[in-house]
């Protein structure tokens, strides 16, 4: 980053966050039936949402500022909002994909949520510090001890062989890697499934 700068959110402010920026980047592509829907989901009446008036909303601004969205169903794609957009796009799946790990435990889920955050901008994304993909496993007991002096004899690709033969379940994930933590041998597992 080129000039990073420090903000410190509460975890409620996270999703209050997650909701503005994608309202913000509804309304930069056109999308604005979705951003009211976004901005205005607790305005909701018992009897449902008047459809009528939110597309007279939407087919006046899309007038004036889309003309070129001929129809109903068209949209600017990311990488055309213009005007911090992109940024903003970016900025909200970072948060997004940090609040669906934190809802699912730390494990890796199904769904858009859990995608990482693609690059539109040319500005860096965002890092949650207190986000991490990755889960520590220690090993089974019975294996520890044989597993710890392979590790330390040959180092973490020689542990493999003998955790396939001897380590099932193995944990499921992206990625695994041997390591070494509060004395205990096991593995570091990205994106981890249940």
């Amino acid at each position: 980053m080129d000039n990073p700068v420090t903000i410190t959110f509460d975890a409620k402010h996270l999703p209050v966050l997650r909701r503005a920026l994608e309202c913000f980047t509804r309304l930069r592509s056109g999308q604005i039936d979705i951003a009211l829907d976004e901005a205005y989901a607790d305005k909701h009446s018992p009897l449902g949402v008047n459809h009528d008036h939110k597309m007279a909303i939407e087919k006046m601004v899309r007038s004036i500022y889309f003309p070129e969205l001929r129809s109903p169903n068209a949209a600017l794609s990311v990488g055309q909002y213009g005007y911090g957009g992109e940024e903003a796009y970016e900025i909200s799946q970072v948060i997004r994909r940090f609040l669906a790990y934190e809802r699912n435990e730390g494990f890796l889920g199904d769904g858009v949520d859990f995608y990482p955050p693609m690059k539109y901008s040319g500005v860096p994304h965002p890092v949650v510090h207190e986000f991490n993909n990755k889960k520590f496993f220690p090993s089974p007991n019975e294996i520890s001890h044989e597993l710890m002096q392979i590790f330390t004899s040959g180092g973490s690709a020689a542990c493999f062989d003998f955790i396939d033969a001897r380590w099932h379940p193995l944990p499921k994930g992206s990625s695994m890697e041997v390591c070494v933590r509060d004395g205990l041998i096991g593995l570091l597992v990205s994106d981890v499934r249940r």
